[in-house]
């Protein structure tokens, strides 16, 4: 469902007393949190060109939980400083890359170690058959304007507990704490 679909259900519960602004901000808010664990996750297969070791992450990336290249889980180098202690002319070594790095404002660069020597084949994903060779792929979770349905109450109830919660005319601790189960009690069951 959508944001919209989300924000009508807020309203509705809230019997109209939600500021729909803020309604939108809220659905930002909890959309967010929800990515830091792994509830919105996806992978992508990123064909890698050789010689080239970085790689731009989706834009809708929150956080990455973790990287395959070929068949092997790359370790992360939380800077690269890590990589010059292995090798002091790191950016000049050439393999099948075993780490990787995020840099960048968004950390949505990912830097790749050592540098690929080898350009990946984008070929479509069959089940039978591992991931094609020479190509990355991140396991991140993401912003979604979109819930699946199952997850938008979850969702709606994270949206009513801040609204609640704000200082207005209709703040309440009990309808924050009754959105606040009800929300975690429905991330159980979806489970």
């Amino acid at each position: 469902m959508s944001k919209a679909t989300v924000l009508l259900n807020v309203a509705a519960y809230s019997k109209g007393q939600a500021d729909q602004v803020s309604a939108a901000n809220y659905y930002d808010e909890v959309i967010f949190e929800l990515g830091r664990s792994p509830w919105l996750t996806n992978f992508t297969i990123v064909g890698i060109t050789a010689g080239n070791n970085n790689v731009q992450l989706a834009l809708t990336t929150i956080d990455l939980h973790g990287a395959i290249y070929g068949n092997l889980w790359l370790t992360e180098m939380p800077n690269l400083r890590e990589a010059e202690s292995v090798q002091q002319d790191w950016r000049d070594v050439l393999g099948g890359p075993i780490a990787y790095s995020l840099e960048g404002a968004d950390h949505l660069d990912l830097i790749l170690f050592p540098t690929p020597i080898v350009s990946g084949l984008i070929a479509p994903l069959r089940f039978d058959k591992a991931y094609p060779d020479y190509n990355l792929v991140p396991l991140y979770t993401e912003y979604r304007a979109t819930v699946p349905l199952w997850f938008e109450y979850v969702v709606t109830f994270g949206v009513l507990e801040r609204e609640y919660q704000r200082s207005s005319d209709h703040m309440d601790p009990d309808a924050v704490e009754a959105a606040k189960q009800l929300g975690n009690f429905l991330k159980v069951c979806v489970a």
